[in-house]
């Protein structure tokens, strides 16, 4: 058989590339599409920027990176590497390997190529997201430019962490479900379970109830045909049969098996010496100060270096140590141990728990761009970013009412040495998750807005939970995924609060 394309296959190809030349003129048609035009070119104007001011893609956490997997594993035995992977939900690490093994660029230009698509997709989305919400074209422009060419996220996009994709995604998910509102249609539907499926199979932070919740309440808006349906299932199905591979291989259907490991970072190890000696006087201790390395244990699968190795087989830490290696095998067991251990003292002293939360909501409230793992990068822009936290973010330093031990990595980030707390983020937090709480109330009088409200406002609030009853530490990094999102709803309340003032002016102005 001849492998020359004949006329009909050219023609095709011709007929297909015309077609998505059409796709996107029409996409960069019209007034909206002139408002693109004009964010594509602040984006690449602001990109020129920071480089020129020196911030560069920083991949160097593709060798110490507690998230990831050995990088020799990722290249040369990636499916078998991500088949016995248990500590991390696995995109994030088959996204690294796919890049390592095939890319033919160097892996800091490929990663950093592909962040920055990222970060138009997050322009594009918060534009539509804005104009889903009623803010129109240019005011929804205004928004996405200003929040997507902010010092924070730029840091994220040159930063090599699962941070910046899963913030993106949950962008485009809402966006798909306002449009879902706008007009229900099984392909909507099915894109925001893949996006939330591949949110939820990236970050653990996002466990699958919360995508079971999004789904739910998609379907409760406007039901599809019974077999068109069955589509919808085909994502969650894929995060279920992860979730069956990993008790079947680990005993345990978490899609990471961390929680052991930070539900102690919250409830023990930030508790006083003097603490410690009284749950040793009780008999519920004595309890871990802060975990080591699991130790040698009896392997199911010794034939598997991804879960046989203590530690990864390149690299060092500052100290000179070895890198750990979380994916090995004996760490389910080390971190269940820390599960009962946790539960043991939240029992004995719950109040404890509740002040190591409120010390956790105190790091939640910290800007996001002041944490060690951009703080190279922060140093190129300093004075840019102190602008924005003090101007956008109002951000202060203050001293918190419950201290903070092992946050100090926080503290010395900022330029002050001090801790600081954000107001913007604290209320557009809290009137985000307001407006999705009472967008559900509300039901009744749903639209697409109101469904967008519903599903973003409500991912804020359970990120933002989540991140402070079952994190400690990095609670400001914790919270980055929901940043860009909380800000463009925060945009959308406040145009929709402005529009009823005027509104009630004009009636009182007609009444008078």
């Amino acid at each position: 058989m001849s492998s020359v394309a004949g006329p009909d296959d050219w023609g095709r190809s011709v007929f297909r590339f015309l077609a998505r030349s059409v796709a996107g003129a029409k996409f960069f048609a019209g007034p909206t599409g002139r408002v693109r035009l004009v964010l594509v070119a602040v984006f690449a104007v602001s990109r020129a920027v920071y480089w020129w001011a020196g911030v560069r893609f920083d991949a160097s956490g593709l060798t110490y990176s507690s998230q990831l997997l050995d990088p020799e594993l990722l290249r040369n035995d990636l499916w078998t590497s991500l088949w016995y992977l248990h500590a991390q939900p696995p995109l994030f690490n088959l996204f690294v390997g796919l890049v390592l093994r095939w890319s033919p660029l160097a892996p800091p230009t490929s990663f950093h190529a592909a962040y920055v698509v990222l970060g138009l997709v997050l322009l594009f989305a918060l534009h539509e997201l804005g104009r889903l919400l009623r803010l129109g074209r240019v005011v929804a422009g205004v928004v996405a430019a200003v929040i997507t060419c902010a010092p924070t996220t730029v840091l994220y996009e040159n930063w090599l962490s699962y941070e910046y994709p899963v913030a993106v995604a949950l962008v485009v998910l809402v966006v798909l479900a306002g449009r879902y509102g706008v007009a229900p249609n099984v392909g909507l539907l099915v894109g925001c379970a893949a996006v939330g499926s591949a949110a939820v199979l990236t970050r653990s932070l996002l466990h699958p109830v919360w995508l079971i919740g999004v789904v739910g309440v998609l379907l409760a808006y406007r039901w599809p045909p019974p077999r068109r349906a069955l589509i919808v299932g085909v994502p969650l199905l894929v995060v279920a049969g992860v979730m069956f591979k990993n008790q079947l291989l680990f005993g345990t259907p978490q899609l990471s098996s961390w929680f052991g490991f930070n539900l102690h970072r919250v409830v023990v190890e930030p508790l006083t010496d003097a603490q410690r000696a009284q749950l040793a006087e009780e008999g519920v201790g004595p309890v871990t100060a802060s975990p080591q390395p699991a130790p040698p244990c009896g392997l199911h699968h010794p034939q598997v270096p991804a879960v046989a190795r203590q530690y990864k087989h390149q690299g060092q830490l500052f100290d000179g140590a070895p890198i750990e290696n979380f994916n090995y095998e004996c760490v389910i067991e080390q971190y269940a141990g820390l599960a009962d251990e946790s539960v043991r003292v939240l029992r004995a002293h719950p109040r404890w728990y509740v002040r190591n939360v409120v010390g956790s909501a105190e790091l939640w409230a910290t800007p996001a761009s002041l944490t060690p793992f951009v703080y190279y990068n922060r140093q190129e822009i300093g004075s840019l970013d102190e602008w924005y936290r003090r101007l956008v973010l109002l951000d202060v330093a203050w001293d918190p009412p419950v201290a903070i031990p092992g946050a100090w990595p926080v503290a010395l980030s900022a330029p002050d040495r001090r801790f600081h707390l954000s107001f913007t983020i604290v209320v557009a937090t809290m009137v985000v998750s307001l407006a999705g709480l009472v967008g559900l109330v509300q039901w009744r009088r749903r639209n697409c807005a109101r469904l967008a409200v519903v599903i973003g406002g409500v991912t804020v609030g359970y990120v933002t939970a989540a991140s402070i009853f079952l994190e400690f530490g990095e609670n400001n990094r914790f919270r980055f995924i929901v940043e860009p999102l909380t800000f463009v709803l925060f945009a959308g309340v406040i145009g929709w609060a402005i529009r009823r003032l005027l509104a009630i002016r004009r009636r009182s102005s007609g009444q008078g």
